[in-house]
């Protein structure tokens, strides 16, 4: 059984445009990526090996590589943890470190709307007062992480290497999956919350560096975006034409992040800024354009280019609606072979020609009567994706897109 990482890990999103999460019948990802997926599960399924147990005075050279040990002492003596808190100064950032065992602490009570208190479920958390705490100190011109405080003393039952538990832990894993959720959310908020920490101490140390969030109704962290006083000066001379790229989300946290991205007048790819949003709903998105257009200083860019994704249209054509919104056709490209090397088997290289066909045609009469013998050919009447991509082609077709800004 494979668990989430203990680091967080970008991959490309994986549900369809269409709204399903079954059409992709493969993914080709990049090397690297691969090489991650494995190495996880390498991780996961290791031999139980001799590990020094955490001391005070131990030294890291990251506070990652620290929660890095920290985690795999844990897997291997049977329990979790998380980070708990941090704190940050303008001249060190991140300084000190605390990371404790994950059912350390008790989770608060929920008010009901008329204030009595209630659990909505029951907490993991048990006040456990196992813990690593560190402290970043400069040597010789280099940080370093020193443990100040570790005790390896719990009050809960820790999880037995045997065959036995490990059968039990099988039978019982929605029960895990569930506590992993919980852990994940904190986990998220946390990591959330020292995000925007970072971006007020960026605040500080230049006036000019602008970011905004949104909260839930319990006051957590949704949604956040920044951007830097550089990226805004060279969007008002390159902010034209923008990328909104949104093709990747973390396997962590489930957020999707997002980046403004231009090209400068070397063909050089400039930053203009970037987001984490909860979700891919319309208004995730519509509040990603209306803070990008605020923090560029109310400037339109004339020219989006997207992914293929309905909601993020319906918040363009919304809040962006003198702006053109065009999908890369490499973008369109890349999701034909997953949806329809299945159904078409040895005829998809035929019909890979003809989509390619369609890509060079001059005028929209041309691309309507092309496509209109492609459907009959290969039988696409009632194919939702066939269906997803011609409510699109006027923002993908070149027939339809030319005489549009795209550089």
């Amino acid at each position: 059984m494979t668990s989430r990482p203990s680091k967080n890990i970008w991959i490309q999103r994986q549900q369809c445009p269409c709204g399903d999460w079954k059409c992709y019948v493969t993914y080709e990802g990049d090397a690297e990526e691969t090489s991650i997926a494995s190495q996880l599960v390498k991780n996961d399924t290791s031999p139980s090996e001799a590990m020094i147990s955490p001391y005070v005075g131990m030294v890291f050279k990251s506070d990652d590589d620290a929660f890095e040990y920290y985690g795999n002492f844990a897997r291997k003596n049977g329990f979790s943890i998380r980070k708990e808190r941090s704190r940050l100064s303008p001249q060190l950032g991140i300084y000190k470190r605390d990371f404790v065992c994950y059912r350390s602490g008790f989770a608060p009570a929920k008010k009901k709307p008329t204030g009595e208190h209630h659990r909505d479920r029951k907490s993991m958390r048990c006040g456990c007062d196992a813990k690593m705490y560190l402290s970043k100190e400069i040597v010789d011109g280099d940080s370093q992480w020193f443990v100040v405080q570790f005790s390896n003393v719990h009050n809960h039952e820790l999880l037995e290497d045997d065959q036995r538990d490990v059968r039990n832990f099988v039978q019982n894993r929605k029960k895990v999956v569930q506590e992993n959720d919980a852990l994940l959310t904190e986990k998220r908020e946390s990591d959330t919350m020292e995000l925007l920490e970072a971006c007020k101490v960026a605040k500080y140390a230049d006036e000019n560096f602008v970011y905004d969030f949104t909260v839930d109704e319990n006051d957590k962290v949704e949604n956040i975006m920044w951007s830097y006083s550089d990226s805004v000066h060279a969007y008002n001379m390159f902010g034209d034409v923008v990328y909104f790229d949104t093709s990747y989300r973390s396997i962590t946290y489930g957020m999707l992040f997002g980046a403004w991205l231009g090209i400068d007048s070397n063909g050089r790819t400039i930053f203009f800024g970037c987001a984490l949003l909860q979700d891919e709903t319309s208004r995730s998105f519509s509040w990603a354009l209306q803070t990008f257009v605020r923090f560029m200083r109310g400037n339109y860019p004339q020219t989006i280019l997207t992914d293929l994704d309905p909601g993020l249209r319906d918040a363009i054509q919304t809040d962006l609606p003198a702006t053109k919104d065009v999908i890369s056709v490499w973008n369109i490209l890349s999701k034909l072979y997953s949806w329809f090397f299945q159904p078409l088997g040895s005829r998809f290289a035929e019909f890979k020609s003809e989509f390619d066909t369609l890509c060079r045609l001059e005028t929209t009469e041309e691309f309507e009567l092309q496509w209109n013998q492609m459907i009959s050919v290969f039988r696409f009447n009632a194919d939702k994706h066939i269906a997803l991509l011609y409510s699109f082609r006027s923002s993908w077709a070149p027939s339809y897109t030319r005489g549009y800004l795209l550089a």
